[in-house]
């Protein structure tokens, strides 16, 4: 429920996609905050601090913090900016985040089974879906621009953005979603 937007029950669509998030993200090796938080543990730290230690690297935008900016780059483009002028501002500064990943070099199965439980085309094969700019449409129309760009695939924060947009979640859920 502190997910869904004000005063709204989850939806059992919503909870079974919240729930394959978190399954997937957990069954993920050992990323940064997991190595933190045993590391922190080794020490025979108390249990809120192996917490905190855990929390640390999450502030990072290579680990728990790009879900924010998938989600104002998904913002943009719904409200009417054209995607591919919106990834080429952000590829002149750089990489954009969402896309690519340091572990899945090829494709990040994460994203693609988030995505595809959107219902959203994962390969970057896609054709107007002739859908109105609602969310679903800002997530295609982005992974269709970055195709064309030659980008790498969306990484498991682009996804999370997308399932954050698509069910009307809270924004700035993403990270939040990461976190647990």
């Amino acid at each position: 429920a502190a997910l869904a937007a004000k005063g709204a029950k989850p939806r059992p669509e919503q909870v079974a996609a919240l729930n394959a998030a978190l399954i997937l993200l957990a069954d993920h090796e050992l990323a940064a905050s997991t190595f933190a938080a045993r590391v922190a543990a080794s020490a025979w730290a108390g249990p809120y601090r192996v917490i905190l230690a855990g929390l640390g690297p999450l502030g990072g935008s290579l680990h728990g913090g790009a879900g924010l900016a998938v989600e104002a780059l998904l913002d943009e483009v719904a409200a009417g900016a054209d995607p591919g002028a919106a990834l080429d501002a952000r590829l002149a500064a750089g990489d954009v985040p969402g896309f690519g990943h340091r572990v899945y070099r090829d494709r990040d199965p994460r994203a693609d089974h988030l995505l595809e439980r959107l219902g959203i085309p994962t390969p970057f094969l896609l054709s107007p879906s002739g859908r109105q700019k609602e969310g679903g449409w800002a997530v295609e129309a982005l992974l269709a621009a970055a195709a064309e760009r030659d980008m790498p695939a969306p990484n498991v924060d682009f996804a999370l953005a997308a399932l954050v947009k698509a069910h009307g979640l809270r924004d700035g859920s993403s990270p939040t979603i990461f976190t647990v």
